[in-house]
């Protein structure tokens, strides 16, 4: 008997945990909402669109050529900023581009969840802003001591190419 009511005070602790930390994502998901929201809006009159992901995406420059699908390798430009403008990543000076066979992100972790979304959507030869949650970039770990947890960020991607996979 003593070891059924261990365990159904178990379960109950195990519950209320999660039950916990799910109220504490969402109340993180939700002050992250804001603080994107609050940063597009500094920005003036832009209109974004906000994807089911919680990706926020804004084209710059039109681009006139094909779309990347799965499978096509992309070479690209990209700046990674956070909210307060600070660049914590940029290969613009950079010789090349970055390459990069699309749908990679989820099996090897390559690039960032957000970005492998977000390129989706420019037109070869476009710039786009895309303004990743904490969930499509460093989640909520966050990247060293550059980028804390639950941390939302923003790249300028130019796409340069888009060459169709196998």
């Amino acid at each position: 008997m003593k070891k059924k009511s261990a365990l159904s005070i178990s379960l109950v602790v195990t519950a209320i945990i999660l039950w916990l930390t799910g109220c504490e994502k969402a109340a993180w998901d939700k002050q992250e909402r804001r603080q994107i929201e609050d940063y597009i809006i500094s920005l003036g009159d832009t209109i974004y669109d906000l994807k089911p992901s919680g990706l926020y995406y804004i084209e710059l420059t039109p681009g006139t050529g094909a779309m990347p699908g799965d499978g096509d390798t992309v070479a690209f430009y990209a700046k990674g900023c956070l909210l307060d403008n600070t660049v914590y990543t940029s290969n613009y000076k950079d010789p090349a581009p970055y390459k990069y066979v699309m749908g990679k992100a989820l099996t090897t972790g390559e690039i960032l969840l957000g970005l492998d979304e977000g390129i989706r959507y420019i037109k070869e030869g476009g710039i786009s802003r895309l303004v990743l949650p904490s969930s499509l970039a460093w989640g909520k770990y966050g990247y060293g001591l550059l980028i804390p947890g639950y941390t939302p960020v923003y790249y300028e991607i130019k796409l340069i190419s888009v060459k169709p996979g196998p």
